[in-house]
């Protein structure tokens, strides 16, 4: 579509002193839409309803306010809406007023008084709060490297340089956001949030997103992808891998391409975001505080509530050992769903004593590992690892070797799309 606009809405409302706001969710808007049509667009996307202008209340859509989520200027004007940007939606004038006082820590007259605290956690925390990868001034190149925009220099080149390791971590966020969404955008991903059920009291933060497509609960087929290794968030494998890598490998980009085209249903689940930190207190995700719980929580509330008869397994590193909890855990369930377990660079061990045969018999069965190997040649199979993963473990070579020699970097492994 024409200089359409992709967007970020929240919706905001005040119940008694506490201001709401709702999970960031995409729009698409045009500048020359009228108003009324981009609000309508905003609270469609909020709701997640297709209720068109006409069939809306009298006087509901003119009552709303738009606010710029990262300065809550007031915008009434389609070309003011910029791609990329987010922005919150207030039911009325007055929730608008109360959201601009309270970024200014000015309650008087508004006949309430909302702390800083609260205010960090439930309104403006929530919003505009990652720059974009231009902001940043870096950019993928057509290789999926990413790079400074005026020096060309590549971003794994900083990893070195304990003094640019802040700025190293604001560029990752901005990519990963970047590839995030583009799963939502170009792959059709809905976001969810678990758990699924917050709690009175409970911070809005303290939870974690997953990615799921719309067809979850009806396709017969389901890929559960799991990443694992530092700093890892739905959308990549690795921190590491990603820097190093670029899309091509370090992002999921290119699996989840391959499902979509194989009329495959994904769920790219999130094992290691495990607590949030609000203010200076650390918070636990509440049934999802470890990687193998967040696996369990999966399972129980999202995979068992789908319809499919084939259910698959991809999981990268630490992934594949939540994985494995998974089946010990759910042994009779995961046998009787899982068809196939495919893992890069399986990171765990299989306890055979504390184990019973028939997860070790499942493994052997269903289960292939592939790992670099600078001595079997790709395609062999591995000794040792079989025995320490007890699946099927195939070389893929020697990964240090097989990076563009000019970067001079290793090539770490990650699943594929070929």
């Amino acid at each position: 579509m024409a200089d359409s606009r992709r967007v970020f809405v929240q919706m905001a409302s005040t119940q008694g002193s506490q201001v709401e706001v709702s999970a960031p969710v995409m729009a698409f808007v045009m500048p020359t839409d009228s108003w009324l049509s981009v609000v309508n667009e905003f609270l469609m996307s909020c709701n997640d309803d297709d209720m068109e202008v006409e069939q809306r209340p009298p006087g509901l859509l003119e009552g709303c306010s738009v606010l710029h989520a990262s300065s809550l200027q007031q915008i009434s004007d389609p070309a003011s809406c910029e791609d990329g940007k987010q922005y919150i939606l207030c039911m009325n004038s007055d929730d608008a007023v109360r959201l601009q006082k309270q970024k200014l820590g000015d309650s008087s007259g508004s006949g309430m008084s909302v702390g800083s605290d609260t205010l960090a956690r439930e309104s403006i925390a929530l919003t505009d709060q990652l720059e974009s990868l231009e902001e940043l001034d870096y950019y993928f190149d057509d290789a999926g490297t990413l790079r400074h925009c005026r020096t060309n220099q590549a971003v794994y080149e900083l990893m070195s340089d304990e003094r640019r390791a802040g700025e190293l971590d604001e560029i990752v966020k901005a990519a990963i956001f970047h590839i995030q969404m583009e799963m939502l955008a170009e792959l059709a991903f809905k976001q969810a949030q678990v758990p699924l059920d917050p709690l009175p009291g409970e911070p809005k933060e303290a939870r974690s997103s997953i990615f799921l497509t719309s067809d979850w609960r009806s396709n017969d087929n389901l890929l559960v992808v799991v990443n694992g290794g530092r700093g890892a968030q739905p959308g990549i494998w690795s921190r590491d891998l990603l820097i190093q890598e670029g899309l091509e490998l370090g992002s999921m980009l290119p699996i989840l391409r391959r499902a979509k085209t194989s009329k495959f249903a994904v769920a790219v689940v999130n094992p290691s975001t495990n607590n949030v930190t609000i203010g200076n207190d650390l918070f636990p995700i509440r049934d999802n505080s470890s990687p193998d719980e967040h696996m369990l929580y999966i399972w129980d509330n999202i995979i068992s509530r789908a319809q499919a008869r084939n259910v698959y397994f991809l999981a990268y590193s630490f992934g594949a050992k939540s994985v494995l909890t998974l089946i010990q855990k759910r042994e009779e369930q995961v046998v009787k769903r899982v068809n196939a377990l495919v893992f890069a660079e399986g990171a765990y061990r299989l306890d055979q004593a504390a184990t019973t045969s028939s997860v070790g018999q499942f493994l052997r069965q269903r289960a292939i590992n592939f790992k670099g190997d600078a001595q079997i040649a790709v395609g062999g199979h591995i000794p040792t690892a079989e025995e320490q993963l007890a699946c099927s473990c195939l070389s893929v070579g020697d990964l240090t070797a097989s990076g563009p020699s000019a970067d001079g970097k290793p090539s770490p492994s990650a699943p594929t799309a070929a």
